[in-house]
């Protein structure tokens, strides 16, 4: 289904995580077989791996000949970058780590592979929780960033990550170095209004989302970043309607904990029930009892948050 249907839908509409899934996921044998092919260890192997043996390893290979080595290496590296990004897709960090090591060591100044390495450390920075290697992830970015050339596409994407990993003021200062060489950077502006939207900043919101529907590459685009335009400004000068928004808002999330406390009830309640039938069945029939109360809330701010979920019309007030 990701094959069918991500390769149909253009570039623009797609945000980094759905490319990954259309350019890298793929058969986990396969990629295990390709990673052996390329000489990469299992993880287990790589973990008992010193540090100092793999400096070795590199101090050696950088000893060699460019002019002996370039051709061949062109094309390991290409196989490289594509085995790691498919090992991190298929949640083999470690091993697309080593791919990436690799790859580095071949074209250590590719913006999109250093942009692709800090992917990955995103990635392991998630599944670790380790706000250290988080920071990596920030400082490769911005080693992407500066060996990114002319190329609008990549500071797009880099902006892009800067946005989820929590860095606005340096998305920001991406998305500017894309318009900068492209006026009609369409996810530049997009991202520009999502950056003025978390300082608050209504103004420069309609501002971007406008610009983005003037420079948008096809119709549906445009009638996205207009939509999000007039919703803004309507926030923007009617005092009623946002008042109305923020109830909207405030509700939803009320209803969002209900709904997250109501499905932890449901499970305890649950529990209680198939633990008591075996001591009272008193006991058993209070859980169900309890449970079927929580379920029957649950099922309630589900329907709400989907009634709430809508936004108010855009239209001015006094059309």
């Amino acid at each position: 289904m990701v094959h069918s249907l991500l390769r149909r839908i253009p570039d623009h509409k797609l945000d980094a995580r759905a490319c990954e899934l259309r350019d890298h996921l793929a058969n986990v044998k396969l990629v295990r077989a390709e990673a052996v092919r390329l000489g990469i260890a299992p993880a287990s192997v790589l973990e008992e791996t010193s540090e100092a043996t793999r400096k070795k390893v590199d101090k050696h290979r950088e000893e060699l000949s460019e002019e002996e080595t370039l051709p061949a290496d062109a094309e390991r590296c290409r196989l490289l970058r594509q085995v790691a990004n498919d090992l991190r897709v298929a949640g083999r960090l470690r091993q697309s780590a080593e791919a990436f090591r690799r790859a580095l060591l071949i074209l250590p100044g590719d913006g999109w592979l250093i942009y692709e390495f800090a992917r990955l450390l995103k990635s392991q920075a998630s599944a670790r929780s380790d706000a250290r290697m988080l920071a990596r992830a920030c400082a490769a970015l911005r080693l992407a960033a500066m060996r990114s050339g002319t190329d609008s596409g990549l500071l797009q994407r880099i902006g892009e990550s800067f946005l989820e990993y929590g860095e606005p003021k340096r998305a920001a200062k991406a998305f500017r170095q894309a318009l900068e060489i492209d006026e009609l950077a369409y996810r530049a502006q997009l991202g520009l209004a999502e950056v003025a939207l978390s300082e608050g900043k209504l103004a420069h919101v309609i501002h971007h989302y406008n610009e983005a529907a003037r420079v948008a590459p096809d119709k549906a685009a445009g009638r996205l970043a207009r939509r999000e335009a007039d919703y803004y400004a309507r926030l923007n000068d009617d005092e009623d309607y946002l008042a109305a928004e923020l109830r909207r808002m405030n509700w939803l999330e009320g209803a969002g904990r209900v709904q997250r406390l109501t499905a932890r009830l449901s499970f305890a309640a649950l529990l209680i029930a198939l633990i008591g039938s075996s001591v009272d069945q008193a006991v058993a029939g209070l859980g169900w009892a309890f449970a079927s109360s929580a379920i029957i809330g649950w099922s309630g701010s589900l329907v709400i948050r989907k009634l709430l979920a809508a936004r108010g019309r855009a239209e001015a007030s006094d059309a």
